[in-house]
């Protein structure tokens, strides 16, 4: 068993500089009756705001059926939509004399069997940045002109550099409001060593927040562990190679960020393996206090039932029971060096003493009132470790 981690902790070399690109296609918002794809021009790779924001709009041709917009929207082939999105899009950029400052939107529609686009500022595309709260003004500020981007590391967080140092820069993107709620947990944690800090937040010119930055953990999540360990180790994926006391000690020092977290009436919504990370002090931390949806594998049965009821407002959903059903999946999937769960769990023969079973099947009652608290559930690993 691999008892000492500390190489799989350490720090590891950061990726080269993004290559710049004439165009690059950002992402692809679609329904069954429209779609959109944002292409940044000219942008700087390591360099936020930069270059021109422009998109590209169509939505189904109801006047008349054999259309472009008709044939793009009906495309199964990903690769061959986004070819023949770039081909309108590339033919309509060099009559762009003038492009808004926020976003450019370019939209296309056939009229009498004749392609036709119009130019407009995508309004849609406007993300109005919130002040920073009087309770929040204390937290130190970084301009976002002085981040340098390395790499995305999510869909809303990237590897940045400051001041030649390596951070983690989680994006107000969606959802400005809920920035400022999740930077309001994490002060009010920032004594707790189970939740990731706050370096500082990130600003506009105008002091609006574009976001934080938190410490660079490059170990990663517990899925990315488990899953570079057993590689560089050459284990099979049907094998443990992790210590017991390792698994035992991320244990508890989960359960006690979740008790933290509930202590000031704050729940996760999703907790799993890829919302905690290894720091190089071998320290379990948790992450992501602004979850926008719920990953099935590891939500409470209660949460999955109202997901599609879209009368009910997400974060009414959230309770401390519920967490308390991922944190029992979590914790099962922990010793089983797993970031993908089986539901029930099924246990490898070694992987977990029956106390430690027992406590994670208590987690996981279908009755949400009969689970433990996360203060008893750190109370019942401490008596069965001891």
């Amino acid at each position: 068993m691999l008892t000492d981690i500390s190489l799989y902790l350490a720090d590891r070399p950061l990726p080269p500089p993004l290559p710049a690109a004439q165009f690059t296609t950002l992402s692809t918002d679609y329904t069954d009756d429209f779609e959109k794809t944002l292409i940044v021009h000219a942008e700087d790779p390591e360099v936020y705001d930069s270059g021109n924001r422009l998109s590209v709009f169509y939505k189904r041709n109801k006047v008349e059926a054999n259309t472009v917009e008709n044939q793009i929207l009906d495309c199964d082939d990903w690769q061959d939509k986004e070819d023949k999105v770039l081909k309108i899009f590339h033919d309509v950029f060099p009559t762009i004399s003038v492009f808004c400052p926020t976003v450019t939107r370019i939209t296309v529609v056939t009229v009498d069997g004749k392609l036709t686009t119009s130019l407009s500022e995508d309004t849609d595309e406007i993300t109005i940045y919130l002040p920073i709260p009087p309770h929040l003004s204390h937290l130190p500020t970084v301009p976002i002109a002085e981040l340098r981007k390395v790499e995305a590391l999510h869909a809303d967080v990237d590897l940045v550099k400051w001041q030649s140092e390596p951070f983690a820069f989680k994006k107000s993107v969606e959802d400005p409001e809920g920035t400022i709620q999740e930077l309001t947990i994490l002060d009010k944690l920032s004594n707790s060593p189970n939740i990731i800090d706050v370096t500082g937040i990130v600003v506009n010119q105008d002091k609006t927040i574009r976001g934080f930055l938190m410490p660079y953990i490059p170990a990663g999540n517990l899925r990315v562990l488990f899953e570079r360990i057993r590689k560089d180790e050459g284990v099979a994926h049907d094998q443990l190679i992790l210590d017991w006391s390792n698994k035992l000690r991320w244990a508890l020092q989960i359960v006690q960020g979740v008790v933290d977290l509930h202590s000031i009436a704050a729940y996760n919504g999703d907790l799993k393996p890829e919302n905690i990370v290894v720091a190089q002090d071998g320290q379990a931390i948790l992450i992501d206090f602004l979850p926008m949806g719920i990953s099935d594998m590891f939500a409470a049965p209660e949460l999955l039932e109202k997901w599609d009821d879209h009368e009910i407002e997400f974060k009414s959903m959230l309770t401390p029971q519920a967490d308390i059903y991922s944190l029992g999946l979590t914790l099962y999937a922990l010793t089983q060096e797993n970031g993908m769960v089986a539901r029930p769990p099924v246990w490898r023969e070694g992987s977990a003493p029956a106390w430690y079973q027992g406590v994670v099947q208590r987690c996981l009652e279908v009755d949400p009132s009969a689970r433990p608290s996360a203060t008893e559930v750190l109370s019942l690993l401490q008596k069965g470790s001891s």
